[in-house]
C-alpha cells in the first residue's frame, strides 16, 4: 500500500492499497488540493522509486504519479 501524508511529511491522510493487475498494480485516491508526500512504509521493501515524493494535487484535475516497487523478491 502506499501512504498519503500532509507536506509536512509527518502527518498521515490516508493509506491507499494498490489493486494487482498482473505484473503491475494501480491505485487511486480522491485528495483536495494541496501539497501532499507520498510514500510507501520501507518494512519489507528493497526500493521504492521515486519515493518519497512530494506531489501537488490541483482543483479538478487529475494527478498521475508512476512508482516503482521493488520488494527485494528474486
Amino acid at each position: 500500500h502506499l501512504v498519503v501524508y500532509e507536506a509536512d511529511g509527518v502527518t498521515k491522510v490516508a493509506d491507499v492499497p494498490i489493486q494487482a493487475a498482473g505484473f503491475h498494480g494501480t491505485y487511486s485516491i480522491a485528495l483536495r488540493p494541496g501539497t501532499y508526500v507520498l510514500d510507501v512504509p520501507h518494512q519489507g521493501i528493497g526500493h521504492a522509486s521515486p519515493l518519497p515524493k512530494q506531489v501537488t494535487v490541483e482543483a479538478g484535475r487529475t494527478t498521475t504519479v508512476d512508482v516503482d516497487i521493488d520488494t527485494g523478491i528474486r
